[in-house]
């Protein structure tokens, strides 16, 4: 079997794990159940465009340039129109002017998104370009080698900000893995040091959670005020990441309201 049918059978795994656990958290949660459910949508959508994406990965080539823009702009139609029919009502309208402004404002968004210098933000444009892009960025990150630890704070697959940390079993203990923003990959970082400042006194470095949801914690720095969630798959190992994250988005609103910035806001504006 190609390394390219072993990535497709793995995000093929992976759409349908992430789909399962949305479905679960919005059982489970009844007052987030209604913005999972759009989520679930959407993540439908992105599996359908991951299946669509058999590019294979050259090496040689730096992983954002090997994105084909018009390809990606050929997506944005089916989720505009899931978007005005089933997204919170300012998306909805968001997306009803997308549909107006025509292709020259999408290909334009593409492309700037496609900057690794320009960092996600919330908002719309935000969700619309990230929706389409992160199957296409994940199915080439996939086809590279487990990377060791680099020491660096973004993703060493394209270059993406982290969303989050990932805490997993290790030995006696728990790793910490940072999430790319971007696309989707997970490499190995040091536990104690902020993603952002690089702040090691641990008594500016503190730790917020929720008992109602052990599993997902706040990681933040006094130093510079920014923050990122992670997903502890010690407490939870049926945790998936991207999902658990993005589902208890009430940890953000109340860590904004203390002041702290996210380093990146997940694919649904928090």
């Amino acid at each position: 079997m190609s390394t390219l049918d072993n990535t497709t059978d793995k995000r093929r795994k992976r759409w349908d794990t992430r789909l399962l656990r949305v479905k679960e958290l919005a059982e489970r949660h009844q007052p987030i159940a209604s913005a999972l459910r759009f989520y679930h949508l959407v993540l439908e959508f992105q599996a359908q465009v991951s299946s669509r994406s058999t590019r294979a990965i050259d090496p040689d080539v730096p992983l954002r340039a090997q994105i084909d823009v018009a390809a990606v702009v050929s997506e944005l139609p089916a989720l505009l129109s899931l978007s005005v029919q089933h997204a919170p009502e300012s998306l909805r309208e968001a997306a009803r002017q997308w549909n107006s402004s025509g292709g020259q404002k999408w290909i334009q968004t593409i492309q700037s998104a496609l900057d690794p210098a320009r960092p996600p933000f919330a908002g719309p444009d935000d969700f619309f370009t990230r929706a389409c892009l992160q199957p296409f960025a994940e199915n080439l990150q996939l086809q590279f080698a487990e990377d060791t630890y680099t020491g660096d704070s973004v993703c060493p697959a394209c270059g993406g900000l982290p969303q989050m940390a990932v805490l997993q079993p290790e030995g006696d203990a728990a790793g910490r893995w940072l999430f790319c923003s971007f696309c989707l990959r997970q490499w190995p970082f040091r536990r104690l040091i902020c993603p952002w400042c690089r702040e090691e006194n641990k008594e500016k470095l503190p730790r917020f959670s929720s008992e109602e949801w052990p599993a997902v914690h706040v990681e933040a720095c006094d130093t510079c005020r920014r923050y990122l969630k992670a997903i502890d798959m010690t407490v939870d190992g049926l945790a998936v990441p991207l999902i658990d994250e993005t589902a208890f988005s009430v940890l953000d609103v109340w860590t904004a309201d203390r002041g702290y910035s996210k380093i990146v806001p997940n694919l649904m504006g928090f």
